[in-house]
């Protein structure tokens, strides 16, 4: 068997965090969308998409499959090993690659991948094909910048920041009643800091509402806490917690999943239409959070 072992690096003018999340974490969503002619798919046969999992590359012309040999979004490094498919031959049996993003002095990223290839025999590749292999990579590399360039806010942790600090939560007392005078008069703590244990009163046009906080976490953007008291406690219903959590989504806003649990008094069984206007005046709340942020984007920033 022969081994040869070669390093390219590349400089690109966007942080390596989202040329790391666009290139690897989501390659599987984004890159049948930005070259539909080339690559028709990217699956998961194997694993969860951590370290032994394999990856299926489903080109027009063939298809390739990777196995993840180590992926960490902390250090932003990631490697992988071509074994089957295109690139496989009776002179290569397997392809190692070895990349790690780092931060460049102008503000941008550079790129290094280590590219091992295991050939069988005493079998020597050719400058050509090495040269063709490199573009080929370079070219899927420029194919994803030239998309976050094009889309700044894509794969960027800025707007779901911005709504964890405001809408929905950090900042919710102080925003919610000026968006929403005539429906919030105002929010207060009555209870602790604002932590887990809290206990916060809306106070509506209308009547009150208390929130405990269960849990609230700037790192993970999560947030849990559990309606105890006022509007949406019945003799029907005895509390309703709630369980956010949000997360980036490909097209660079964010996806928020929210689960919520009522506990009802007895054997009383919750109405579908109760269910929706519930879930209605959840959403009409984000959705003038949501608002007021793309209008006032240097907000919360």
């Amino acid at each position: 068997m022969g081994v040869l072992t070669y390093t390219d690096e590349h400089t690109s003018p966007v942080i390596p965090t989202r040329i790391f999340k666009a290139s690897i974490v989501d390659s599987h969503n984004l890159m049948p969308k930005l070259l539909p002619d080339a690559i028709k798919s990217i699956t998961l046969i194997k694993g969860d998409g951590g370290v032994g999992s394999i990856k299926q590359i489903n080109f027009a012309g063939g298809f390739a499959k990777h196995q993840i040999d180590e992926i960490d979004e902390k250090s932003l490094t990631y490697k992988y090993t071509l074994i089957e498919g295109n690139g496989i031959s009776d002179k290569i049996e397997k392809v190692s690659y070895d990349i790690k993003f780092e931060s460049s002095p102008d503000g941008g990223s550079i790129s290094k991948m280590t590219t091992t290839i295991y050939t069988r025999g005493d079998f020597e590749i050719k400058e050509d094909e090495l040269k063709a292999g490199k573009e080929k990579v370079l070219g899927l590399y420029k194919v994803v910048e030239a998309y976050l360039i094009n889309n700044p806010d894509a794969y960027s942790v800025i707007f779901i920041q911005r709504f964890i600090k405001q809408a929905a939560i950090l900042d919710s007392h102080n925003l919610m009643p000026k968006l929403l005078p005539e429906a919030i008069k105002s929010i207060e703590l009555i209870k602790g800091d604002g932590g887990a244990g809290s206990i916060k009163q809306i106070n509506f046009a209308g009547g009150f509402a208390k929130h405990q906080i269960d849990e609230i976490d700037e790192k993970t953007l999560t947030y849990k806490y559990t309606l105890i008291e006022g509007n949406g406690i019945s003799d029907k219903i005895e509390k309703v917690s709630y369980d956010i959590k949000f997360e980036s989504s490909s097209e660079g806003g964010t996806v928020s999943n929210m689960t919520t649990t009522i506990y009802t008094r007895g054997d009383i069984e919750i109405k579908e239409e109760e269910l929706k206007a519930g879930k209605e005046k959840v959403l009409g709340l984000y959705k003038v959070a949501e608002a007021y942020l793309i209008n006032n984007p240097d907000a919360y920033i």
